[in-house]
């Protein structure tokens, strides 16, 4: 009823206007959240791709280690040695 004098009477705005004011008002307002969101979206993308990429160097790191480990077992161990050269060796008998 307020709002309604102040528009009418007080301001000496028509109706029409106030809506197309009310309207504007609504419309930048889904403008601005969508505006938010958009950038919401760009930031968590950008988390997703970080955490995919430090589990991707994880896996990297833990092979490396397996790898490292396995070297280690045929410097140490003769028959893991002699496995690994019958495995890769063109001349068996050379082992």
């Amino acid at each position: 009823m307020i709002a309604a004098w102040l528009g009418t009477k007080a301001l000496g705005l028509q109706r029409w206007i106030w809506l197309l004011a009310l309207l504007a008002a609504i419309a930048g307002g889904i403008l601005w959240l969508q505006a938010r969101e958009e950038a919401d979206d760009k930031a968590n993308q950008e988390i997703g791709a970080k955490v995919q990429r430090e589990g991707d160097l994880r896996k990297t790191i833990e092979r490396a280690e397996t790898a490292n480990e396995a070297a280690e077992n045929i410097k140490r161990d003769p028959d893991a040695r002699r496995d690994g050269c019958l495995r890769h060796s063109r001349t068996p008998e050379n082992c």
